[in-house]
């Protein structure tokens, strides 16, 4: 098995990445799942709010959760129970990555859709989802 599951953590045994399985703002209640609300964060604030290792995912990070065997979303749903969509049909997830060079001024990072697996950018005070990780120990 790829994952190992510990209630509300799981590790990548692939990527030696240990994950949250709840979106932040979110807390792994058992066999409840993922309870709460989404938290949707500018990046800012996303990293300033991790704590004791964990970080925002850096793109490869991110990406190496994407899965498109899994359907929609391209998670898998049995280790992330709480990937839905919001009223525009994404679920957007940020990432530490700078885009490159600005465009048009703006300061863009990168993000990826747990929906359909696409990578987008976003500047960094548009509020998006959080999942964060942190290296296994």
């Amino acid at each position: 098995m790829r994952f190992k599951v510990n209630e509300g953590e799981v590790e990548d045994t692939l990527t030696k990445l240990v994950w949250k399985r709840c979106s932040f703002g979110k807390k792994w209640e058992g066999k409840g799942g993922c309870v709460g609300q989404v938290s949707y964060l500018g990046l800012n604030e996303a990293m300033a709010l991790a704590a004791d290792g964990w970080h925002v995912p850096s793109g490869p990070e991110l990406e190496s959760l994407v899965d498109t065997r899994c359907g929609t979303p391209v998670v898998d749903q049995s280790i992330f129970p709480d990937i839905r969509a919001d009223d525009e049909g994404h679920a957007k997830y940020w990432t530490s990555n700078a885009m490159g060079n600005a465009v048009g001024g703006l300061d863009l990072y990168w993000n990826f859709d747990f929906i359909d697996g696409r990578p987008d950018a976003n500047s960094r005070g548009i509020p998006l989802a959080v999942r964060f990780v942190r290296a296994a120990r």
